[in-house]
């Protein structure tokens, strides 16, 4: 029994932590053209007040213990120690609280609770650093939808961008298609471990290319490195591992982040011609016309190559567990002119292999 705790312990850790990341440089070629790089206003006492409002008391506190409701009665008693601490942090361009607590919760009607799949991760973080994060990221967010630094076929992380909007985007596109008598094609895949594979250098550049103020780059990049996490599993500890990459799990600043990270890859999508890119957090989509089912998977497999090649370059990669093929024509459209329809779609990897992916759905529209 103790050796199988021992084995599970290792395989939850070589899962979790990825002790030697693949290097990516800091500037890839398609990085966008730098922006105008814009002050950052210091954080009031009234924006603390009104984020701590939205805490739940009830929330699990980091490894220190302190919770919102203790934040709460501090920042009530005198308002100027938190603001002064968090205005400290941005200005000296560091991120005090940078331990936290991961609990693998298995989750329910698995067969093998030897792998590591089947447990879900869940990160314990700081109040107070999570406090300090949700307010950055909604500066973050208002300074996004001012200057329109996020394209905007990216979902999530942002208001107006929900998953609904995703969906409804999707099927006014489709629809539209079908409705000219042109056959439309959908590729959906995921991107393998997204916030645990981000890499700093890359992540900070990008960040600093769409202007945001030295010291909150330089901020970011203390959040991000010299994080410090134990793993507890059964209600032991593991040792504590020192991670210098990823976006920490439960933060507020991951999505936005995670967000920016991809942003390049749908700036270079926009010069696409008769199909596009959209993503929602680490899923994406290629959406694809044409007057026939050859010619729609065609470009879907072109985009796909494409978009793994720009992953593999930042240090990310496709589930290929999680990616479909969907068709849509109209039922009164001349099979002549569509061609034979598609049963499977072949995609190729940049530095060898291939994906051969199952059309999964066709849809009709009288």
């Amino acid at each position: 029994m103790a050796t199988s705790h021992t084995n599970i312990c290792q395989v939850l850790s070589d899962q979790f932590f990825l002790t030697v990341p693949k290097p990516v440089p800091a500037a890839d070629p398609e990085d966008p053209a730098p922006k105008p790089v814009c002050d950052f206003a210091p954080i009031m006492a009234e924006e603390i007040t009104v984020n701590l409002s939205t805490t739940s008391n009830k929330s699990a506190p980091g490894p220190s213990g302190i919770t919102y409701k203790l934040l709460k009665w501090g920042h009530t008693a005198n308002p100027s120690h938190l603001t002064t601490l968090f205005n400290a942090a941005v200005s000296l361009r560091h991120h005090p609280w940078c331990c936290a607590t991961v609990v693998p919760i298995p989750k329910p009607g698995k067969i093998d609770y030897q792998v590591a799949k089947v447990y879900c991760p869940i990160s314990l973080l700081e109040c107070c650093g999570k406090l300090l994060e949700k307010i950055i990221a909604k500066c973050i967010l208002l300074d996004a939808a001012h200057f329109q630094l996020l394209p905007p076929n990216q979902f999530g992380s942002r208001d107006c961008h929900t998953a609904i909007d995703a969906i409804l985007s999707m099927t006014h596109s489709a629809q539209t298609c079908v409705k000219t008598g042109h056959v439309a094609a959908l590729l959906l895949f995921d991107i393998q471990g997204f916030f645990d594979n981000l890499h700093v250098n890359h992540l900070v550049h990008v960040f600093s290319l769409l202007g945001f103020a030295p010291q909150l780059c330089d901020w970011v990049w203390s959040f991000l490195t010299d994080r410090r996490i134990t793993l507890i599993f059964n209600g032991n500890p593991l040792p504590e591992v020192i991670l210098n990459y990823g976006a920490p799990q439960g933060s507020p600043m991951s999505s936005i982040l995670s967000a920016i990270y991809i942003l390049p890859l749908l700036c270079i999508a926009k010069n696409w011609q008769f199909r596009s890119l959209s993503t929602y957090v680490d899923d994406g989509a290629i959406f694809a016309t044409g007057a026939s089912h050859g010619a729609v998977a065609d470009k879907c497999a072109d985009g796909f190559f494409r978009i793994t090649n720009w992953l593999m370059r930042n240090g990310l990669r496709i589930d290929p567990d999680k990616t479909e093929f969907i068709t849509f024509q109209s039922s009164r459209a001349n099979p002549n002119h569509l061609g034979t329809p598609c049963s499977y779609i072949d995609l190729q990897i940049p530095g060898g292999g291939s994906l051969c992916i199952q059309r999964s759905i066709k849809r009709n529209r009288g």
